[in-house]
Formats: structure tokens, sequence, C-alpha cells
């Protein structure tokens, strides 16, 4: 071995990094990015999944490369790592949100949130903005029921809760403000 290690193999059918291309930098892009994060490009134009065993090592490894790479921020639109993924059931996905969401209370309590839905797939079935809604209405809820209020802002809240729908699957993240602006990848459609 010469020393260098590559990103270990995604486990079959496992993602937890979302990543958009800027218009026609695909190609760049995934081989800029191919000692962080393999790639497989989706049905979705200019959208890639990945798979990263170390979330916090990503985003230090993409920080560096961001540096050190100085057309990374005109290929790449978002990396986005995911912290819980889910088959999207249609007629279920604000209560399975909900369920992924509750175990966050605890981190959002006393601060400032909103919900980002980016919906690829689905057309006309789910309602991105509607879902957005209804998610954040209900952690405002939970968490006033738990003695726990939350406030929504979209002005520079402490966090987002983004969700990535890709097809047929979600990914969730919470996203802190200090991670946001460390990362300028980071980024919330």
């Amino acid at each position: 071995m010469d020393g260098a290690s590559s990103p270990p193999e995604r486990p079959i059918g496992a993602w937890n990094v979302v990543v958009t291309a800027q218009e026609g930098c695909g190609r760049p892009l995934k081989r800029a990015l191919r000692d962080v994060v393999r790639l497989e490009w989706t049905p979705f134009k200019n959208v890639a999944l990945g798979w990263v065993p170390d979330r916090d090592a990503f985003l230090g490894a993409l920080d560096v490369l961001w540096t050190a790479e100085p057309r990374l921020a005109a290929w790449l639109g978002k990396a986005i790592p995911v912290d819980a993924t889910l088959i999207v059931d249609e007629r279920r996905l604000l209560d399975q949100l909900d369920q992924v969401v509750a175990p966050w209370l605890p981190r959002l309590a006393g601060g400032s949130f909103y919900v980002r839905v980016v919906r690829r797939g689905h057309k006309g079935v789910i309602d991105s903005h509607a879902t957005e809604r209804e998610l954040g209405a209900r952690i405002v809820a939970r968490a006033e029921a738990e003695g726990r209020p939350v406030t929504v802002s979209f002005t520079d809240p402490d966090f987002v809760v983004d969700v990535e729908l890709v097809g047929d699957v979600a990914g969730v993240a919470l996203l802190s403000r200090a991670e946001r602006t460390c990362h300028p990848f980071l980024r919330v459609d």
C-alpha cells in the first residue's frame, strides 16, 4: 500500500450525503470529490448520492478541498450530510418525518428553526411548502407539549431541518447555524 486512503465502500443501497452540481459541472465535481466521497448520480438532474462513514470527517475533508480547489465553489451546488434516511410513504410522510425529528427536540429547545423540503420526484403528490409548514407546526406543538418551546424563524435560525427527497427515499438533516456558517457548501435551497 502506498499510504493513500480512499473512502470505505458504501454499504449496498445506503447513502447519507446529497450532492448537487452546478449545470454542466458534474464530471469535474465528481472527480474533485473522489477522495472525499464516492458519488452515484441519480435520475434527477445534477443530483448525486454518496455514503461517508463519519459526518464530521466528511465536512472537514470538504473544507480542506474547498480551500485547495478554488473551482469547487463554481462546480458544487451543495453538499448535505444527512442524519437519517427513510423510505417515503406518501400517505404517512409527515408522521415519518415527525418520528425522525422528535429526538432532536432537546437540541432545538429554546431556539429558532425552520423546515426546508427539497422534493425530487412525487410531483403533484407531495407539496414541499405544505410539508414544511405542517412539519414545522408539529415540531412547535410537540416542543411546547414537552415544555421545550421553539420558534420558527426564516432569518438566520439556530437550526434548519433539511429534508432532501430523492425519489422514494428521504434524507433528513439537522443543520446548526454554526455548521452553516462554517461550511459554505451546506446550502439550504
